[in-house]
């Protein structure tokens, strides 16, 4: 398991993850994310998955920008 602590960064952009990851936790079986979630909140809890859920939005958002697509 990592670790719970989070390092500090752009606040701004931490709360934009926060709200997306929320409303992707209200739809869980719509998308690939959100079956992550419900996955996730088995093993970890609420907070750890949606940290890692806005983890995983915010990877896809760089590999989607670094790529040019």
């Amino acid at each position: 398991m990592r670790s719970a602590h989070t390092r500090p960064g752009n606040r701004y952009l931490k709360g934009a993850l926060g709200v997306a990851a929320l409303v992707i936790a209200r739809h869980p079986k719509d998308t690939y994310l959100g079956a992550r979630y419900q996955r996730l909140v088995l093993r970890w809890g609420k907070p750890k998955a949606l940290v890692a859920t806005e983890r995983r939005i915010l990877t896809a958002v760089w590999h989607l920008l670094a790529n040019g697509e």
